[in-house]
């Protein structure tokens, strides 16, 4: 179905949505309960980074924060670059699971070029992005089972100097702002005193703001932790103090660093911050800060990526185009530029064959005027000698004509409107998934969830019927795993026959798995080889006319040169054969003049001599 139904239907069922009050109990107010359970059931996820120089303590706060050993090795000072450490553990409180992965930046600022000590950080997180945006974009996904590593909070470890921000802090900072929830933490805090950490604090905040670096602020629209999280927003960046000793004060073995002057106690909040550290970052805002990577960090993420692919929302227009627009418009142009290509390779072809033609013809009319000059000197040269020929000839008859006088409707389609109907809203939820810049948790689901099928009759009284046993699996039970399934199996299969349909696949010819932006590019080198081999193809083809032309004007060169050598034998003949009439002619001439002499001679003696005798 094209966007502009899809948006056509939703509107229309934003229009339709009307607000009911109910007649009695229903039981759809179990859904929160079955969420939990289901949530439960499955487990989460986070992932935490430590950033900060070697020996500033972070391995003994994340073992001080979650109260377990995680056996971390020591880092050495002498690396030459900064390397990224993550190890996932599986922990468990009660009956809720946790997949915990801490991430360590080994080797950060022990260069004596820390430059960019920040680069394998960003490129970490970006990694991760890249990773979940591959898993979301197959065809065949797995999202409810795939264990995201996408950076949830990232502990940024302060040296206790007194003195503010290193530079390294701030550039460091300033490039993970947009990509990861920061916690600022300054580390050791049991040296400095409570004066100068006031001090220090103050300046630290100063020194963000003041280079526009955003830090991680816990969320103050929630009523029910408002204002905690309101008196926590001001204690950043927290000082904490981590440990894995204990000490026994009382009846109590309390987690501190025993010193000679005296102890520090570890959850005393009059020593540090560790508390509130830990009530802000796991029992207060932990699915905030998953929340917000997912809703903030990662969609910025998706969206620049893909605007690199040439993915977009809207068209040159502002109006709203939808992901198999795009791709079909970025097809439509690799063929437009393919037949373009083409035409410019038809057109040079044609020029060029123009250009080869226009040059043999131009040799062409050399040869036919050399051709023609050589057959009107021919035939000057003939018409002299026939000239000559007649003029001898009438001298000669001239004076033979002297001397010798007288010698030349049915219901087969009734399930078609219901199938185009599921069908819409599976489209209409998978172009708002597609989109650069979503609204997933805004975003009205529309997609049907249960199909109830009734068959005729209907008893609708609670002792002849299953009633009561359909509404507690349906609503009071069921709801959320029908929600599921929709969501995991009907709309995951109708969106991977969608992809499918595009043109995009998870494995290659060789069942290798293959990311969406590599299915991409291939379909793009695929458009560039034929391109290619279209333009091979018309260059041998130019290639063989040129030769095939070049061999016919040869040939005829050859029957020109070849009538021009027979016209020069013929010509040559001819002067020769009038050459010789015309030595007849003056011989027979000769003769002619020498008999008439005779004969005149003769006819003056007969004349004198009859004179003679009168």
């Amino acid at each position: 179905m094209a966007s502009a139904e899809v948006c056509a239907v939703g509107k229309m069922l934003e229009n339709q949505l009307r607000t009911l009050k109910l007649a009695g109990h229903v039981g759809f107010d179990s859904l929160p309960d079955q969420l939990v359970n289901k949530s439960v059931q499955n487990g989460f996820a986070f992932n935490i980074m430590c950033i900060g120089e070697t020996g500033l303590g972070k391995s003994t706060l994340m073992d001080t924060l979650f109260n377990t050993n995680f056996e971390s090795s020591p880092s050495p000072h002498s690396l030459p670059n900064v390397k990224l450490k993550s190890n996932t553990y599986e922990l468990q409180e009660s009956n809720v699971k946790l997949k915990l992965t801490i991430c360590d930046t080994v080797g950060y600022g022990d260069q004596i070029n820390k430059d960019d000590s920040f680069k394998a950080v960003v490129d970490y997180i970006d990694a991760q992005f890249e990773a979940h945006l591959q898993e979301e974009l197959k065809i065949k996904r797995s999202l409810p089972t795939y264990h995201d590593t996408r950076i949830h909070a990232c502990l940024y470890f302060i040296c206790p100097t007194g003195h503010g921000l290193k530079s390294i802090d701030l550039v460091c900072m300033k490039k993970l702002d947009t990509k990861v929830n920061i916690i600022p933490i300054i580390a050791k805090a049991d040296s400095v005193s409570k004066a100068e950490l006031q001090k220090f604090k103050a300046k630290i905040i100063d020194e963000l703001h003041a280079n526009g670096v955003h830090i991680y602020q816990f969320p103050t629209d929630d009523e029910s932790v408002s204002e905690v999280n309101t008196a926590m927003n001001a204690h950043v960046p927290f000082a904490v103090v981590g440990s894995t000793d204990f000490i026994r004060i009382g009846n109590k073995q309390i987690r501190a660093r025993q010193y000679i002057w005296g102890s520090v106690q570890v959850e005393n909040e009059s020593h540090c911050d560790f508390v509130k550290l830990r009530e802000m970052l796991i029992r207060t805002n932990m699915e905030d800060m998953r929340e917000k990577t997912h809703t903030r960090h990662y969609e910025l993420y998706r969206q620049k990526r893909l605007e690199q692919m040439g993915f977009t929302d809207v068209d040159s227009d502002n109006k709203p185009v939808s992901f198999q627009q795009t791709f079909e418009a970025k097809r439509s142009n690799h063929l437009a530029e393919l037949q373009q290509k083409e035409d410019e390779m038809r057109q040079m072809f044609v020029v060029r064959v123009k250009e080869k033609e226009a040059e043999l013809k131009e040799n062409e009319k050399e040869l036919h005027a050399k051709f023609d000059k050589l057959k009107k000197d021919n035939a000057e040269d003939k018409r002299k000698l026939e000239e000559s020929r007649k003029k001898l000839e009438e001298e000669f008859l001239t004076i033979c004509d002297t001397v010798g006088y007288g010698d030349q409707i049915n219901k087969d389609d009734s399930f078609k409107a219901v199938v185009d109907y599921i069908d819409a809203q599976f489209e209409a939820h998978l172009q708002e998934e597609l989109k650069i810049k979503r609204s997933l948790p805004t975003y009205h689901d529309t997609r049907i969830h249960a199909c109830l099928y009734f068959i005729c009759p209907t008893v609708e009284n609670e002792s002849h019927c299953d009633f009561v046993k359909l509404r507690e699996m349906l609503i009071r039970t069921n709801m959320e795993d029908m929600r599921e399934k929709t969501h995991t199996r009907h709309y995951e299969l109708y969106r991977q026959k969608r992809l499918e349909q595009m043109g995009f696949t998870d494995v290659d010819s060789d069942n290798k798995p293959v990311s969406f932006q590599q299915t991409f590019e291939a379909k793009r080198s695929n458009h560039l080889a034929e391109l290619q081999q279209k333009e091979d193809e018309m260059r041998q083809m130019f290639v063989v006319r040129v030769k095939e032309k070049e061999a016919e004007l040869k040939e005829n060169e050859k029957e020109l040169h070849a009538k021009f050598d027979k016209l020069k034998k013929d010509n040559a003949e001819d002067k020769r054969k009038l050459e010789e009439s015309r030595k007849k002619l003056e011989e027979e001439f000769v003769e002619f003049s020498r008999r008439k002499a005779q004969l005149t001679a003769s006819h003056h003696t007969l004349t004198l001599g009859k004179s003679k005798k009168k």
